[in-house]
């Protein structure tokens, strides 16, 4: 019995110890565990706030460039104001229309109102750069409509053709004039006339598109 009861003692203390390594092993393992818990959850909470602040500068980016692009639709002043780059190379284009114009009589209304554009535009000192310049700050001017700036960079391509065509013709005539080959004038009218005509047409459907534009 005294044997049976000193092992039953024995058991006993040795199950205690074994519980209590077993806490206290708990107790130091709790802390660690604990840190590296609250640091996952410090590192998730960082990684999604960066991520929201991410959005919100994206979002605040887009803002900034719909302020700046005009990309809105055009009113009716922008539409009015889309059609004006167009007569710069109209003014450039008179010069084929020479022969036609000078058939039709001061009387026509075309031709009345024309004249003093013409004449006002050729008095400008380096009138070709300013229309120019003045056609690139229309066309790449973000905070301008969209319309405007479509139809100043449309006539900065015109003017560019009309300026190649006006050197063709230079240079053609006088290679055929240095060759003593001497070209009908009928058929220079009829050259530069079709030149004319096609920029009128060219530059009507322009501003019809553009007035109708929605």
């Amino acid at each position: 019995m005294k044997f049976s009861s000193s092992v039953v003692a024995l058991a006993a203390i040795c199950s205690s110890e074994m519980i209590g390594s077993s806490s206290a092993r708990f107790v130091l393992r709790s802390p660690i565990v604990l840190k590296k818990s609250l640091a996952r959850e410090e590192k998730q909470i960082a990684m999604e706030a960066a991520k929201k602040a991410k959005t919100e500068a994206e979002e605040v980016k887009q803002i900034n460039l719909e302020i700046v692009i005009n990309d809105k639709p055009p009113t009716g002043q922008d539409k009015l104001l889309s059609v004006l780059p167009y007569l710069f190379p109209l003014m450039d284009g008179l010069t084929f229309g020479r022969f036609l114009l000078a058939r039709e009589d001061e009387s026509n209304l075309v031709v009345a109102v024309i004249a003093p554009l013409y004449t006002l535009y050729h008095s400008i000192p380096f009138k070709g750069f300013a229309a120019f310049f003045t056609l690139i700050f229309l066309g790449f001017n973000p905070s301008i409509n969209r319309l405007i700036r479509f139809n100043a960079q449309q006539a900065i391509f015109y003017k560019i053709i009309l300026f190649f065509l006006s050197l063709l013709a230079s240079i053609g005539g006088i290679a055929l004039n240095a060759g003593g080959v001497q070209i009908p004038s009928q058929i220079s009218e009829l050259g530069t006339d079709a030149v004319f005509v096609t920029l009128l047409v060219t530059l009507a459907y322009c501003i019809i598109s553009s007035l109708g534009h929605s």
